[in-house]
Order: C-alpha cells, then sequence, then structure tokens
C-alpha cells in the first residue's frame, strides 16, 4: 500500500457517461481516493453527466476531441510524462489505440487494458466493422499490454478467441458493486427505512435500468409487459436515458400503457427502486457483465435476464 500511495492511477475512457464501464470507473476512482490513492479520471470526447457521481477532489480532464484516434498524440506525451503510473484504459477501440501510444511512448509506465462486453458481437451489431479487421487490431495491441481484464469469463473467451491471445494471459475481475449501500432483507419490507418512490398502484411492481439504446431491447420488455399485463395486476418502471426514448414513449402511447408504464430518464440512487421492486427484469442482448443484475440480487430482488447464461459461463 506504501508503494500505491506514491503511484498516480490514471483511468481514461472514451467519456464519462452512465453506462456501466462508466460507473465502474467512478466507483473504483471513488473507493481508490477514499484509502489515500491518487487518481485522475481522462476522459477523450467529453466529460459525461457520470462525473456527477465521482468525488469533487478527484481531478478530471476531458480532451473534448472528435474522434478516438485523435488522442494518440496526448497519450504518448501522458505515458512519457509518468514513467511510474499505473494507467487503467476502458473500452475498445480505446485500449487498442491505447497500446499504441503506450509502445511509441517507450513503455515506461504501466498499462491495462479493460474490456466490458462481448467485443465480437458488439463489433458486429454496433461498431459495424468486419470482425477480420478487428481481430487483427487486437491481435496487434493486447498481447503488448501490462495486463488484459474481461469483467466475466464470457467476455475472457471471446476476448481470448478475436484475439488469439491465451485465456491465461485474461484476468476475469467482476465490476465492484456499493454493497453498505443495500439494506438487509429486513430493512427492504420496512417503509420506514426506504421509502417508496413507486408511480403506480399496483400488486406487482417490475423495474429495469440501462441505457436506452437498441442493443437493450427494451422492445421485447414492452410487449413482454404487454401480455403480462393482461393476467396481473401489474406495472413497470424504467430508468435510464438514451436515443430510444423518443420510440418507447410513443410504443407506450400506441399500447394505451401510459397508466402502467413509466419511463422516469436518469436516477442517481437507484436503492429505493430497487428495494420497493417485486421483479427486476433485464432483455439485453449484449453485455459483459451487467452491474443492474447484481445491484438488483444485493437488495434480494428476484431478477429475469435474457443474457445471464451467455455472460456467466465459464
Amino acid at each position: 500500500m506504501s508503494d500505491l500511495r506514491s503511484t498516480q492511477i490514471n483511468l481514461i475512457l472514451p467519456t464519462l457517461g452512465i453506462g456501466g464501464a462508466e460507473l465502474c470507473a467512478i466507483r473504483l476512482a471513488n473507493y481508490w481516493h477514499s484509502i489515500g490513492l491518487s487518481v485522475t479520471i481522462i476522459t477523450i470526447t467529453e466529460i459525461g453527466a457520470g462525473a456527477a457521481r465521482l468525488n469533487s477532489q478527484i481531478p478530471v480532464t476531458s480532451l473534448f476531441s472528435k474522434r478516438l484516434f485523435l488522442c494518440i498524440p496526448y497519450l504518448i506525451r501522458l505515458f512519457s510524462a509518468s514513467a511510474s503510473s499505473i494507467n487503467l484504459v476502458f473500452m475498445w477501440p480505446l485500449t487498442s489505440l491505447a497500446v499504441c501510444a503506450w509502445i511509441f511512448s517507450g513503455k515506461r509506465c504501466k498499462l491495462y487494458l479493460t474490456e466490458r462486453t462481448c467485443l465480437s458481437v458488439h463489433i458486429s451489431n454496433d461498431l459495424h466493422m468486419p470482425i477480420c479487421t478487428a481481430s487483427l487490431i487486437l491481435m496487434f495491441t493486447h498481447r503488448f499490454a501490462s495486463g488484459v481484464i474481461a469483467v466475466s469469463h464470457g467476455v475472457a473467451n471471446d476476448l481470448s478467441r478475436l484475439a488469439r491471445l491465451n485465456k491465461n494471459k485474461i484476468s476475469v475481475i467482476y465490476n465492484p458493486v456499493d454493497l453498505p449501500k443495500a439494506p438487509s432483507c429486513a430493512a427492504v419490507t420496512s417503509s420506514s427505512i426506504i421509502r417508496n418512490p413507486w408511480p403506480f398502484m399496483t400488486k406487482y411492481r417490475i423495474l429495469s435500468v440501462g441505457s436506452l439504446k437498441p442493443s437493450k431491447n427494451y422492445s421485447l420488455l414492452l410487449k413482454a409487459f404487454e401480455d403480462v399485463n393482461n393476467l396481473l395486476d401489474a406495472s413497470l418502471v424504467i430508468i435510464g436515458e438514451g436515443p430510444e426514448m423518443g420510440k418507447l414513449k410513443s410504443r407506450i402511447f400506441q399500447a394505451n400503457l401510459q397508466q402502467s408504464i413509466a419511463l422516469l430518464g436518469s436516477r442517481d440512487d437507484l436503492s429505493s427502486w430497487y428495494a420497493s421492486a417485486s421483479l427486476f427484469v433485464l432483455t439485453s442482448n449484449l453485455e459483459g457483465f451487467p452491474n443492474v443484475i447484481v445491484e438488483a440480487m444485493s437488495f434480494g430482488v428476484p431478477v429475469v435476464s435474457t443474457i445471464a447464461l451467455m455472460v456467466l459461463r465459464k
């Protein structure tokens, strides 16, 4: 610990938004700062709304770059100037770009890469890049890093195949969760400790949390809820923001479910929502390690998920 107290730790991300990778970086930074370590967060494109959850004493630097690859000259200078630093870089392709900058800087500092999702699916569905091209880039970058971290065995297996990287070179470290904020089972059932914020007076309360984007597949959730709503006294709350907000609102209006479904946007503290939910549902098509499942489980909430077996398998 004494050696680490004199070491600068840099967490490098595309942006500090409200996604799972960003939340993990914020939790790590806050904890490391609380035990006296020197931590800085560096974002490439913008600071992002997630910065509000960060300890105000932790420095945040943003390059406000319009393209990720434009960060390479800055990263070369950063790595060259801080030979004793530890640098943790989140999310591909920034991870590969960081390796290129690190090599040009002379590899004097430590560079660790952390991948948060099954890249083969993410690259095909979201980045529209040929898998063979991405595989070549990964093969010629990730093997040179000081270490490579995956958030689940599923992500590690996928990365190993894609980058032709020995699985023994990949460390699996699950996402951190703020367990101290989760009440005991007795506290969950006590309205005097956790306020029930639910906007509907129904017997069953279904909760989903995540960015409103195509990969989260909220269309499937709405379709499933339409069927459930005809059978049970239930309501659905979705917490999150994103480009699918308008589409989902239209779908809810067309199905005449405004009195049963609420889209609440982003919320800083989800404790009361988890504590008052009867069921948590995640219909995502693609996850590396879903923080929200662990958070729901920490409150004793039953979980239905479309991706848990794929993500957590060994």
